[in-house]
């Protein structure tokens, strides 16, 4: 399989390779062309990495025995330079790189069962495989937010962990639960410098998971409900995602009860009115409040008769509720009209799965004549 690389400071380049490197300057266009720019005699491409500090560096992997550096891979010619090759086996069949987004000068070399870390350019090594089990090394993911050079690395069935405040690798799939059963294929790391960020792993028979990273961080914090327009005395469920919490706490002003610690509490409005709701939660290193305002609106309902042409300005209108699971939403088009009255209706595209799109409360009456 073709090595592939991109650099996320780059969104138009890639480079790839099998047994030379090609890179390509608009791959998000139509058709993209391709540039070869290192036509190597040397075997196999292993591994690409764009330094992601340095997006003029580029290193590259090529089987058995050798490992290239390019100090200007976004010149019309790049140059490649051959590095010494850490180690006493050079045998890089499974070579694997990875750099640090935050320094240029640094960069990994996995080779089987063996991790070295460079501070020059790949001009010296150093072997930090310390207490790792000695099995094969599968991948390598260092965390480009992390201010300590945290790296993540997946080692037969776990994955482990280690900065450089430490010489020991934490078993970060016993710490967090990860499953140690089923083979894990593959793992991502998604950080954006929050408590929010992840590390996922994919299984074969167990599914995808997922564990926080940054718990140096304050809680990350969000909520939601199943209903935000309601007539009063009708209930409304709320549920939290939360990143990195030890603690958490809910406030409902005009709601019954009025505060919470439940994880999906349930609450009333009796109470025509528009309200706040506010959800703390608080971790090793602080606390986050997020609020959202006038989140709830109760009333007595529209009366009847009631019609909705959707021709004002505002979509959708007021009251009006849409709900997804896949993106797709109730759509306003001008393709229809209603009875003559309105230009306008809502559509939506069942073959994407589907949407609720929830109209306002109505109050409706019972008459009995005599």
């Amino acid at each position: 399989m073709p090595a592939i690389e991109f650099n996320p400071k780059l969104p138009g380049v890639a480079f790839s390779g099998r047994d030379s490197i090609w890179r390509s300057m608009n791959i998000d266009s139509t058709n993209p062309t391709w540039q070869l720019i290192f036509p190597s005699t040397y075997g196999n491409v292993y591994d690409i990495a764009s330094c992601k500090a340095d997006s003029n560096i580029l290193y590259t992997v090529c089987g058995p025995n050798h490992l290239f550096r390019s100090d200007n891979a976004m010149a019309a010619t790049p140059n490649f330079n051959n590095l010494a090759i850490p180690g006493s086996n050079y045998n890089l069949y499974s070579g694997q790189l990875a750099t640090y987004g935050k320094n240029p000068n640094v960069v990994y070399l996995v080779r089987e069962d063996s991790i070295y870390r460079s501070n020059d350019k790949g001009l010296s090594w150093t072997n930090i495989t310390y207490n790792l089990p000695g099995v094969y090394i599968f991948q390598i993911i260092c965390d480009d937010y992390s201010n300590n050079e945290r790296v993540f690395v997946l080692a037969g069935n776990c994955v482990y962990y280690k900065d450089t405040t430490t010489n020991t690798w934490t078993n970060y799939s016993s710490a967090y639960g990860l499953p140690s059963i089923a083979t894990i294929n593959k793992m991502m790391l998604y950080s954006d410098g929050t408590s929010a960020s992840v590390l996922r792993v994919a299984t074969f028979g167990r599914g995808v998971w997922e564990c926080p990273i940054n718990n140096n961080m304050v809680p990350a914090i969000d909520f939601k409900s199943d209903k935000q327009y309601i007539c009063t005395g009708d209930t409304i469920h709320f549920s939290k995602n939360i990143y990195n919490d030890t603690s958490f706490a809910w406030s409902f002003p005009g709601g019954t009860p009025s505060s919470s610690t439940a994880d999906s509490p349930v609450i009333v409005y009796n109470t025509v009115g528009t309200y706040n709701v506010s959800l703390r939660a608080s971790g090793q290193s602080g606390s986050d409040t997020v609020t959202k305002t006038g989140y709830i609106n109760v009333s007595n309902g529209s009366t009847t008769p009631f019609t909705e042409g959707f021709e004002g300005a505002a979509y959708p209108p007021a009251g009006w509720q849409l709900f997804s699971q896949t993106g797709f939403n109730w759509q306003l088009t001008n393709t229809a009209g209603g009875f003559g009255q309105s230009a306008h209706c809502i559509v939506f595209d069942n073959y994407h799965g589907w949407g609720q799109v929830i109209m306002p409360m109505l109050l409706l009456f019972h008459q009995k004549w005599i």
